[in-house]
C-alpha cells in the first residue's frame, strides 16, 4: 500500500576542499555546512586515534544472539513481523507521524534531535547549527562527509546486514499487503533491498544522540528520549523491525562508548561539549540547568524515563532467566563520564548495572561483546 505525504526533496550542494557531495533534504532547513569555521584544526580531525575503525569491529559479536532467534525462536521472529505491520498501520493514520519519520529519513539527524533539547534550547542549537556557530559539534556529529568523526571509518552495519540477510527480510517486502508506505514524490525511502538487521539508521541516531547526550547531560533525558523516537521512525515507515532498532542502538551505543573510552579522542569531545555550553548558555541568557528548569521539554522527565525504557524491549518477553546480574561491557562506564565526573570507573559501572533492563530479553547476551541490550543509559543518567 502507498501513501503520499506532503513534502518535497530538495538538493543542496556541500563543498569542502576534499570533496563536493549532493544531497537531498526534506525540511525547510538547509544546514550551510560549507561555511563552516572555527571548529576543529586539520590535525586534530585528521590524526589517527586509538578508537578509529572501533576496535576493527564488525558489529557481529555484538549481535550474534540473533542467531539464537534464528535457531530457536521463530515465534520471537513473527511477533516481531507483527509489531513492523502494527506500529506502521497506526502511523499511516497519523500524517504528524508521517512527516517526522520522513525528515528522519531524509535529514541529518542530528538536526532532527533538536526538539529533544527543549522548545527553547532546541531552537537554539537547530539555529547555531545552521548558520555555523557550532563547528565543533558538527565536525564530530553530522552524518554529511566529511563531518561525523565520531562514526568515521568503520561504523558500518553493512557487514552485520550482510551476515543476516537471508532471515532478515525487510518489512515493506516481506508484508507488502499489509504495510503502508509513505514518502515524498521522487523519494527513494523503500529503495533499500538489503539486509533489514540491524538498522543503520538507527545505530547513526543513537551514536548521535548518545554523544550528544553525553555532551549536554543536564538535557540527557530529553536528548535520549527524542533519539529513541528517531529510531522507532524506523518502524513506522515499514522499512524495520523493532528488533533491527534494538541491534541499532546496541551498536549506536558502543560507538560513542569507545569514543569516550579513548583519552586522545575525548579531548575533541569535551571541547565540543565547551562549545555547546558556551553558545546554548549566551543565546538563553542563562546556564543549562535554569534553561532547563525554565523551558518547555520534549516530554516530562518521568515520561522520558518510561519512555526510552519501553523501546529497550519493544514489549517482547522475557525468553532466558530473569535476574542474572549485567556484566558491564568494557567500554560502557565512560559514557557517565560527564553526568557523574565525581565516580570512578567501577562505580559508573554499578549505577548502569543498578538501572539496567532485566536479563533475559531477545538480543540480550552474556560474556565478553554482551550487556549492550540491557544498558538504560537514560535512567543511568539522570539516576538520583
Amino acid at each position: 500500500m502507498s501513501t503520499d505525504t506532503q513534502g518535497s526533496l530538495r538538493s543542496w550542494t556541500h563543498e569542502t576542499p576534499q570533496s563536493r557531495r549532493r544531497y537531498r533534504v526534506f525540511s525547510e532547513f538547509q544546514p550551510r555546512y560549507e561555511e563552516l569555521s572555527g571548529g576543529f584544526s586539520a590535525q586534530q580531525l585528521q590524526r589517527n586515534y586509538p578508537s578509529d575503525g572501533h576496535g576493527g569491529h564488525d558489529f557481529i559479536p555484538l549481535l550474534d544472539s540473533f542467531d539464537l532467534l534464528i535457531r530457536e525462536h521463530p515465534d520471537v521472529l513473527e511477533q516481531d513481523l507483527a509489531l513492523a505491520i502494527q506500529h506502521n498501520q497506526a502511523a499511516a493514520e497519523d500524517p504528524a507521524q508521517c512527516r517526522a519519520a520522513l525528515e528522519s529519513q531524509y535529514e541529518d539527524q542530528l538536526l532532527a534531535l533538536a526538539p529533544g533539547l527543549g522548545a527553547n534550547v532546541g531552537h537554539i542549537f537547530r539555529e547555531a547549527i545552521l548558520d555555523g556557530d557550532l563547528p565543533k559539534t558538527v565536525q564530530l556529529l553530522s552524518k554529511f562527509r566529511p563531518h561525523g568523526r565520531v562514526a568515521h571509518q568503520g561504523a558500518s552495519c553493512n557487514p552485520a546486514k550482510a551476515r543476516w540477510a537471508k532471515w532478515s527480510v525487510r518489512p515493506f517486502l516481506r508484508a507488502p499487503e499489509h504495510i503502508h508506505q509513505f514518502d515524498v514524490d521522487g523519494g527513494n525511502a523503500y529503495s533499500g533491498h538489503d539486509g533489514s538487521f540491524p538498522s543503520g539508521h538507527t545505530s547513526e541516531a543513537y551514536w548521535q544522540g548518545v554523544t550528544l547526550a553525553t555532551l549536554l547531560p543536564e538535557l540527557a533525558a530529553g536528548i535520549l528520549a527524542r533519539t529513541a523516537d528517531l529510531g522507532h521512525y524506523r518502524v513506522l515507515m515499514g522499512v524495520h523491525y523493532p528488533l533491527d532498532v534494538i541491534g541499532g542502538r546496541m551498536m549506536g551505543s558502543y560507538i560513542a562508548a569507545n569514543r569516550w573510552s579513548d583519552p586522545l579522542f575525548r579531548e575533541l569531545l569535551l571541547e565540543s561539549r565547551e562549545e555547546l555550553c558556551s553558545v546554548l548558555e549566551a543565546a538563553a541568557g542563562a546556564d543549562l540547568v535554569t534553561s532547563v528548569e525554565q523551558d518547555q521539554p520534549y516530554m516530562s522527565f518521568g515520561a522520558a524515563r518510561d519512555h526510552y525504557r519501553q523501546y529497550l524491549s519493544y514489549g517482547f518477553g522475557q525468553l532466558g532467566p530473569a535476574g542474572v546480574p549485567l556484566e558491564v561491557p568494557e567500554f560502557a562506564p565512560n559514557l557517565l563520564i560527564t553526568a557523574y565526573p565525581q565516580l570512578d570507573a567501577e562505580e559508573r559501572a554499578q549505577v548502569l548495572r543498578d538501572t539496567a533492563l532485566d536479563s533475559g530479553y531477545p538480543l540480550d547476551k552474556q560474556g565478553p561483546d554482551g550487556g549492550w541490550q540491557r544498558i538504560d543509559l537514560l535512567a543511568a543518567m539522570t539516576e538520583d
